[in-house]
């Protein structure tokens, strides 16, 4: 082969596959806001106090308190407990379900005065 036909050939590499992450998306590295360092921090901490080694240069930090925010029902597969549904929302399903057995029905006199009234603006 030539040296004319081995120019007319480019060579294959990564970075004509995968071009640089800044000729993609630039450079954006800034420092993280306040709320996002909070999160890092406690996560940190979290990971100290559960699983990290121990080291006896290791600075003492203050004792982990985690507060218990939800928890799970004690169902089994014999038994389980319904959801909890506000009223509100039962409504809301029985009519959804009523819909479709009834079929559609014509619309409000309300709900066709604000579909003229979106319709005026266009």
């Amino acid at each position: 082969m030539s040296e004319d036909e081995e120019d007319s050939n480019p060579s294959l590499s990564l970075t004509s596959f995968f071009p640089p992450m800044t000729e993609t998306y630039g450079n954006y590295l800034q420092e993280p806001s306040r709320v996002d360092s909070i999160i890092y921090k406690r996560y940190e901490q979290i990971y100290r106090a559960t699983g990290a080694p121990e080291s006896k240069t290791a600075a003492a930090t203050a004792p982990l308190v985690l507060i218990q925010r939800s928890s799970f029902c004690l169902d089994s597969s014999v038994e389980t407990d319904p959801p909890t549904v506000t009223r509100r929302c039962r409504n809301i399903y029985e009519e959804h379900v009523m819909m479709a057995v009834r079929g559609p029905q014509p619309p409000d006199n309300r709900d066709l005065l604000m579909y003229r009234e979106f319709v005026s603006f266009a």
